[in-house]
């Protein structure tokens, strides 16, 4: 539900880093979904909370223009798509990269971002990962989307009924 577009409509210095999100109470009151991880579990007329916005990083364009990036006003975040970010950088797409370059990228994405006092996100293929980008300071993941998960649990349940290992990870969305 990007509320932005990955060709702008957020600001000049911004537009090097993909999609955004605005969040506003105030104008559309929720119970649920990602606006209740920010603002709490009802937002509804909490017209004293301001707007926020969270900006997905993934291009080294977007790397090298963050500390503009998050100068902006209203900028709360930052979420890394690991997978978009490595094919911007001409590598293989991956929830858990290994390669030097893009973990390299990612880590200046995080200690920016917190040294900004701003909330470092991250897209992840599953516990371990998630896991590992805590210790490395992000403090928000997001494990798999809903049909990514669906479709490992399924697997993996159809894989216990036959005897069979678990389904394997899953490498990208």
């Amino acid at each position: 539900m990007p509320l932005g577009s990955r060709t702008g409509g957020f600001s000049a210095a911004a537009a090097g880093s993909g999609a955004w999100y605005r969040f506003s109470p105030d104008e559309d009151p929720d119970n649920g979904g990602r606006k209740s991880s920010i603002f709490g579990p009802s937002s509804a007329g909490r017209e004293d909370l301001p707007y926020k916005v969270e900006l997905w990083n993934e291009t080294k364009t977007a790397v090298d223009n963050l500390d503009a990036i998050l100068d902006v006003e209203g900028v709360a975040g930052v979420y890394v798509g690991p997978s978009d970010l490595s094919l911007s950088m001409g590598k293989p797409p991956t929830l858990d990269p290994t390669d030097k370059e893009v973990l390299t990228a990612i880590d200046i994405i995080v200690k920016t971002t917190r040294k900004w006092g701003h909330i470092a996100g991250v897209h992840t293929d599953g516990p371990a990962t998630a896991l590992k980008r805590f210790d490395a300071g992000f403090q928000m993941c997001t494990i798999l989307n809903d049909v990514r998960l669906m479709a490992v649990a399924a697997a993996n349940a159809i894989n216990e009924v036959r005897g069979k290992a678990p389904a394997a990870k899953a490498k990208t969305y």
